[in-house]
């Protein structure tokens, strides 16, 4: 059990020190964990190092499925920066962002930041999303089923990455489940992609909407994208029904028709008993494109006076209507041999007639005269000459009705229940573009004479218009007034805001044209004028969207210019209206571009450690590209760069890092390229740096060491605490960073600019510390040699230095008493060597230095050999 238990110990203690070395690697890292991108953008990996060892090589790497790297992109200091595929150059050593292009999905994946250096590595993982944007399409297709007319609207969004959400908006609101039925099916792509495909299925005469939306949902679009289609909408068709006596007289044709409606309806008999007589009945149906018409033919003989009705209707919708004709009846009046009529008696041998006589009096008649058995016969005709009368009539009941549409206006003249049919026409004014249909029917032994005129919706002049009904009992034709509609103008409001495509502003300009009256509207058309001269339709990018609801009549045309190309220039949009002659124009001027603005400085970033050169651009219209152009390299400096749009403003702020060494003193150039301007360049110079020495400004002794360095000695005072060394450099960094050691390599605290001791000063601070100061890659440093002393001390020394100074002037004076009594005693030939004596006197009397050691070289005053008088006084005083 020993081994296992130990195994198992081994494992645990491996993975908690695997744990501590992944912290320990992204410690130093600032990178995001996920990045999501979008095929055909760009997306940013960002991976800066922000340790303090040198790095020498730095690469993005990608990680394929057996965790094997392939370098993307990086830095090496034998080759400097390199970059593969899709992968632009880094920033720099230490900051790793670089720029991807997403062109497929094959780019999603595990990639891993590396830095490298001379003592350790670095490293870290980020995850790479990609998604695809959808592509979005919408068609109709019209469809029979259960004998209604369907239509089918079919929107797919294809090539998705996640799945994209299909939902459906008639006017504003979901499809309602009673009229419309919603599929949705799905199809996995091998790329990893999903297409959706929703169907919207509804029959035509439930529907009242022209319009159709398709509403996609996908992480990739900012906002949900619509796409709209026209689909037909329910119209009432006129239906007439018409008895025509065929084949001299052996059937009657009955025909119904309905015009104009939509979708056809269906039309529909009820039949007379006589249905079932083995005779067949002949039936015809007929659709053309504007109507459909179904005929019975009846024997006339065996239907007259039946009624036939034909209906038409919808399958899912009551009857709209029904219209029923009688069959004529038809007689007949044959002459046989009768008894004479009552009013014709006989008079002895006369015949007479009471009258009045009436056409049935006429005929053969017969009279026989007998006497016994003598008989005699004799035959006459009576013919009765008609009277001639005037035929029997019946004066029309006219009425006009009036029927508004959104595409014409219908007025029907009817002249009905007339014996004869009557004769309808019309007086037109001839400007005006009209249709005219006219038929008779007879039913119930009178006929009906119906003319029906079509004219268009929108009339833009007052106009009557007559209908003229002529009849037998007419003294003089009636004429029916009706005054047509007049059309008002539409109301065309015409707005503007600001977007950006493709780094150019865009003037998004929405053109609505409403209007209450019964007209069409055309289409709304775009122009553009700069100073007098029209720039027509190419310069605008459009994307129309027209609808109509059942009291008025809307379309909206949006269209989209560039404020740079068309800047200060009138851009109108015309609006054409059927049966107006001028359309409505609605303009504005797109406003003036202001000037752009260049800003460039260079400063330190604050507890990074590095420098960053900026340049800020301000400008209308146009987004340019801003990079940098660094000293002593051919190509264009890397940097991030960070933008804001603000309407058709764009501030755009470049950010180029480096390390002061590698361009101080040199100058930083910032090019601001526009798409049509000419380019720009900012010059910036980094600052130089230097520092010369590090001064100490406390009171100390300056000692010389080898290889010309100079320490400086001074004394703390024993036992007191928060005692500081206070420098100076001079230079002329902003700033500076000081650090103190001991000569064993032990760290000294330190506050600024200050050597400080914060606890009670005792012997064991005493020493030599070595203090650099720095700034970037600048540095000095000052050897500081620390004495520790206390009253005591400098009493003693004091009281020592006394003593030392009495000693030493009395050993002095003892010294010159002999020489001077010498001198007293010596004979002339030593005088010539008193002028030397008093140069030596004056020679040890120099106050210049009381440090300085004084000798005599040896000749005629032994006394005088070689002897040296040092004061040393130390003090804090």
């Amino acid at each position: 059990m020993g081994l296992p238990i130990g195994f198992i110990l081994g494992m645990l203690l491996n993975l908690a020190h695997r744990g501590e070395m992944q912290d320990l690697e992204k410690r130093d890292l600032i990178l995001n964990q996920t990045v999501e991108g979008i095929i055909g953008e760009e997306v940013y990996l960002h991976c800066l190092y922000t340790g303090e060892s040198t790095i020498q090589f730095s690469s993005w790497n990608r990680l394929d499925s057996a965790m094997k790297a392939k370098k993307m992109a990086g830095y090496s200091y034998i080759n400097g920066f390199f970059k593969k595929d899709h992968f632009d150059m880094p920033s720099s050593v230490t900051n790793l962002t670089v720029r991807v292009n997403v062109t497929s999905l094959d780019l999603e994946g595990e990639y891993m930041c590396v830095f490298n250096s001379e003592e350790d590595e670095t490293k870290g993982q980020t995850f790479l999303s990609v998604i695809a944007r959808p592509d979005i399409a919408i068609t109709l297709k019209e469809e029979i089923m259960n004998r209604s007319l369907y239509h089918a609207v079919t929107c797919s969004a294809s090539g998705a990455k996640p799945e994209a959400i299909i939902t459906w908006q008639i006017a504003g609101n979901s499809p309602r489940d009673d009229i419309f039925s919603v599929t949705t099916t799905r199809a996995a792509h091998p790329n990893g992609t999903i297409t959706s495909i929703s169907v919207l299925l509804f029959p035509l005469v439930l529907n009242n909407e022209s319009t159709v939306t398709c509403v996609v949902q996908h992480p990739a679009f900012t906002e949900p994208k619509r796409a709209n289609i026209e689909v037909d909408t329910f119209d009432s068709p006129v239906v007439s029904m018409e008895t025509v006596l065929m084949h001299e007289g052996d059937f009657q044709e009955v025909t119904c028709k309905a015009t104009g409606g939509k979708p056809h309806p269906n039309i529909t008999w009820k039949l007379p008993k006589q249905l079932n007589n083995p005779i067949q009945l002949l039936q015809t149906n007929i659709t053309q494109n504007n109507s459909v018409i179904s005929s019975f033919r009846f024997p006339t003989e065996l239907y007259e006076g039946q009624n036939v009705s034909c209906s038409f209707g919808y399958t899912f919708l009551p009857f709209l209507t029904t219209r029923t004709v009688t069959l004529p009846v038809y007689s007949e009046s044959l002459k046989e041999g009768q008894p004479l009529p009552e009013d014709v008696i006989v008079v002895d041998d006369n015949l007479f007639i009471r009258g009045p006589v009436d056409l049935d009096h006429g005929g053969l008649y017969q009279c026989r005269a007998s006497y016994r058995k003598h008989i005699v016969y004799l035959e006459f005709t009576i013919q009765v000459i008609p009277k001639p009368l005037l035929p029997v009539t019946f004066p029309p009941n006219i009425t006009v009705d009036v029927a508004e549409n959104l595409n014409y206006i219908r007025i029907q003249c009817l002249a009905s229940d007339a014996v004869p049919a009557a004769n309808v026409s019309w007086i037109l004014p001839p400007e005006i573009n009209s249709t005219v249909q006219s038929d008779v029917t007879y039913s119930n032994s009178s006929y009906t004479a119906r003319s029906v005129l079509t004219v268009p919706a929108c009339i833009t002049r007052k106009y009557s218009i007559a209908c003229i009904v002529e009849h037998p009992d007419f003294m003089q034709k009636q004429v029916r007034q009706t005054t047509l509609p007049v059309c008002e103008a539409p109301s065309v409001t015409l707005q503007w805001s600001s977007e950006w495509q493709s780094g150019v502003a865009l003037a998004r300009l929405e053109c609505t044209a409403e209007t209450h009256s019964p007209a069409v509207l055309v289409g709304i058309s775009w122009v553009a004028q700069c100073h007098g001269i029209d720039s027509g339709s190419s310069e605008f990018i459009m994307s129309q969207a027209n609808f109509r609801t059942s009291q008025t009549g809307v379309v909206q045309s949006v269209a989209r210019v560039s404020v740079y190309s068309l800047t200060g220039c009138t851009v109108s949009c015309a609006v054409e209206q059927e049966g107006f002659e001028e359309p409505v124009n609605k303009s504005m001027v797109i406003p003036a571009l202001g000037p752009s603005s260049i800003r460039v400085m260079v400063a330190e970033v604050e507890n990074v450690q590095i420098w960053q050169a900026v340049c800020e651009y301000s400008g209308e219209g146009l987004k340019p590209n801003i990079s940098w152009i660094v000293p002593d390299e051919d190509a264009e400096g890397q940097a991030t760069v960070e933008f804001v749009y603000n309407g058709t403003r764009v501030e755009i702020s470049s950010t180029f890092e480096f390390e002061l060494s590698m361009y101080e003193g040199k100058d930083l150039i910032c090019l601001v390229q526009s798409q049509f301007g000419q380019d720009q360049r900012r010059r910036i110079r980094v600052p130089q740096y230097s520092i010369s020495s590090v001064e100490v400004l406390n009171k100390t002794l300056v000692h010389r060491r080898s290889r010309g360095q100079h320490e400086h000695r001074l004394e703390l005072e024993e036992n007191l605490s928060n005692q500081k060394i206070v420098l100076r450099a001079n230079g002329n960094a902003p700033s500076y960073k000081t650090a103190c050691y001991r000569s064993d390599g032990s760290a000294a605290h330190t506050d600024g600019m200050a050597l400080v001791f914060p606890s009670p000063v005792s012997d064991w601070d005493a020493g030599l510390y070595i203090c650099h100061v720095s700034y970037h890659h600048h540095k000095a440093k000052v050897l500081l040699q620390v004495d520790v002393t206390s009253e005591e001390k400098q009493h003693f020394i004091f009281i020592t230095i006394c003593f030392t100074s009495a000693a030493a002037i009395t050993l002095v004076l003892i010294i010159v008493s002999c020489v001077l009594c010498k001198c007293g005693k010596s004979d002339p030939s030593q005088k010539k060597t008193r002028m030397e004596r008093e140069s030596l006197s004056a020679l040890m009397q120099d106050p210049r230095c009381s440090e300085r050691t004084l000798s005599v070289q040896p000749g005629n005053y032994a006394e005088l050999a070689h002897f040296s008088i040092v004061f040393d006084a130390k003090s804090t005083v």
